[in-house]
């Protein structure tokens, strides 16, 4: 995969730890969402969506900085 090559040879490692965290937190909640819509039946909108993303984002980063 070669984007996913690249974001591995980023320069600085701060930055690749935090592409490579976005990207884990943002599949993390496509697959909640995934099996939120098969096993319950629910779905929250795009918007929704991000919003859970965005803010997910913002709590590891608040948490993050806390160490």
């Amino acid at each position: 995969m070669e984007w996913w090559e690249k974001i591995c040879n980023l320069s600085p490692v701060v930055s690749r730890k935090n592409i490579v965290r976005d990207l884990l937190v943002t599949w993390w909640n496509v697959w909640l969402e995934r099996n939120r819509r098969v096993f319950q039946q629910h779905s929250k909108t795009e918007d929704q969506a991000a919003f859970l993303i965005k803010e997910n984002l913002a709590h590891i980063a608040l948490a993050s900085h806390s160490f």
